[in-house]
Protein backbone atom coordinates (compact mmCIF):
# COMPACT_ATOMS: atom_id res chain seq x y z
CA UNK A 1 0.00 0.00 0.00
CA UNK A 2 1.22 3.61 -1.08
CA UNK A 3 1.94 6.46 1.61
CA UNK A 4 -1.05 8.18 0.23
CA UNK A 5 -3.32 4.92 0.16
CA UNK A 6 -2.24 4.78 4.25
CA UNK A 7 -3.46 8.46 4.55
CA UNK A 8 -6.32 7.76 3.29
CA UNK A 9 -7.04 4.94 4.34
CA UNK A 10 -6.24 6.03 8.03
CA UNK A 11 -9.24 8.83 7.33
CA UNK A 12 -11.85 6.45 6.00
CA UNK A 13 -11.51 4.56 9.26
CA UNK A 14 -12.78 7.43 11.26
CA UNK A 15 -15.55 8.45 9.43
CA UNK A 16 -18.56 9.26 11.48
CA UNK A 17 -16.48 10.39 14.53
CA UNK A 18 -17.89 12.32 16.63
CA UNK A 19 -16.85 14.81 19.76
CA UNK A 20 -17.77 13.15 23.16
CA UNK A 21 -19.47 15.17 24.62
CA UNK A 22 -20.87 17.04 21.65
CA UNK A 23 -19.72 20.48 20.57
CA UNK A 24 -16.75 20.04 23.36
CA UNK A 25 -14.19 19.12 20.71
CA UNK A 26 -12.94 16.72 22.21
CA UNK A 27 -11.70 13.47 20.00
CA UNK A 28 -8.65 11.58 19.98
CA UNK A 29 -7.18 13.61 17.04
CA UNK A 30 -6.69 16.77 19.85
CA UNK A 31 -5.31 14.23 22.61
CA UNK A 32 -2.86 13.17 20.08
CA UNK A 33 -1.39 16.27 18.90
CA UNK A 34 -1.67 18.33 22.18
CA UNK A 35 -0.45 15.30 23.70
CA UNK A 36 -3.18 14.34 26.50
CA UNK A 37 -3.57 18.38 27.43
CA UNK A 38 -7.49 19.30 27.09
CA UNK A 39 -7.76 22.11 24.75
CA UNK A 40 -10.78 22.91 23.79
CA UNK A 41 -9.61 23.96 19.58
CA UNK A 42 -11.44 23.34 16.25
CA UNK A 43 -10.04 20.00 15.46
CA UNK A 44 -9.77 20.07 11.32
CA UNK A 45 -6.04 20.46 11.14
CA UNK A 46 -5.12 18.18 14.27
CA UNK A 47 -7.03 15.43 12.13
CA UNK A 48 -5.34 16.17 9.04
CA UNK A 49 -1.90 15.65 11.02
CA UNK A 50 -3.05 12.53 13.03
CA UNK A 51 -4.04 10.63 9.29
CA UNK A 52 0.05 11.81 7.79
CA UNK A 53 1.62 10.82 11.06
CA UNK A 54 -0.43 7.17 11.12
CA UNK A 55 -0.49 6.89 7.21
CA UNK A 56 3.41 6.85 7.48
CA UNK A 57 4.04 10.04 6.52
CA UNK A 58 4.40 12.54 9.31
CA UNK A 59 3.70 16.24 8.36
CA UNK A 60 7.37 18.03 9.21
CA UNK A 61 7.19 20.92 11.48
CA UNK A 62 4.26 23.71 11.03
CA UNK A 63 2.82 24.48 14.18
CA UNK A 64 4.78 21.84 15.99
CA UNK A 65 6.47 17.89 15.68
CA UNK A 66 2.93 17.32 15.14
CA UNK A 67 2.18 19.15 11.88
CA UNK A 68 -0.33 20.93 12.56
CA UNK A 69 -2.94 22.15 14.85
CA UNK A 70 -4.70 25.21 12.46
CA UNK A 71 -5.73 25.49 9.20
CA UNK A 72 -4.49 29.13 8.25
CA UNK A 73 -1.16 27.78 9.37
CA UNK A 74 -0.60 25.26 6.58
CA UNK A 75 -2.50 28.22 4.03
CA UNK A 76 0.32 31.05 5.13
CA UNK A 77 3.26 28.50 5.02
CA UNK A 78 2.34 26.72 1.64
CA UNK A 79 1.85 30.11 0.18
CA UNK A 80 5.64 30.88 1.41
CA UNK A 81 6.58 27.83 0.54
CA UNK A 82 5.25 27.04 -2.86
CA UNK A 83 3.39 24.49 -2.13
CA UNK A 84 0.28 25.94 -3.43
CA UNK A 85 -1.34 23.54 -6.63
CA UNK A 86 -3.93 26.06 -7.87
CA UNK A 87 -4.83 23.43 -10.71
CA UNK A 88 -7.71 21.19 -9.30
CA UNK A 89 -7.03 18.83 -11.68
CA UNK A 90 -4.28 18.06 -10.32
CA UNK A 91 -5.20 17.18 -7.05
CA UNK A 92 -4.52 13.45 -6.01
CA UNK A 93 -5.91 11.16 -2.63
CA UNK A 94 -4.31 12.49 0.31
CA UNK A 95 -3.39 15.91 -1.10
CA UNK A 96 -4.27 18.35 1.67
CA UNK A 97 -7.47 20.59 0.49
CA UNK A 98 -7.70 24.54 2.53
CA UNK A 99 -10.51 26.60 0.85
CA UNK A 100 -9.97 30.04 0.80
Amino acid sequence: MSVREKIVARAVQDLGIKEDPPKSNKVEYNDWYYEGTTINAAWCATFVSFCYNYGDNPLPNIDTYNGFGYVPTIYFKAIKNGWIVADKTKAKPADIVIYD
